[in-house]
């Protein structure tokens, strides 16, 4: 399970908790180019979940990896998920 949290006037807040599962080995911004890269990639084990920036899944698939996923990277429209 993980937790998003915000920062608001100095004080953290949760923004939305993940379902349990695998441990997450890697978390990244992903969106549009700029400063509102608004939306959450996670990858646990083999699996990737994409979140919004008020907590809903709106992607998640498993890779068939037999490892975990150690590297990833998300320009814009695709993953590279390396492992």
């Amino acid at each position: 399970m993980s937790n998003v949290y915000t920062l608001y006037f100095a004080t953290f807040q949760v923004a939305f908790k993940t379902l349990p599962g695998s441990p997450v080995s890697k978390l990244m911004l992903g969106g549009l180019d700029g400063p509102s890269q608004e939306k959450v990639f996670i990858a646990s084990g083999a699996e990737v979940r994409g979140y919004t920036k008020k907590g809903k899944q709106f992607l998640g698939f498993d890779t068939n990896l037999t490892e975990s996923i150690q590297s990833m990277y998300v320009p814009l429209l695709f993953h590279i998920l390396c492992q």
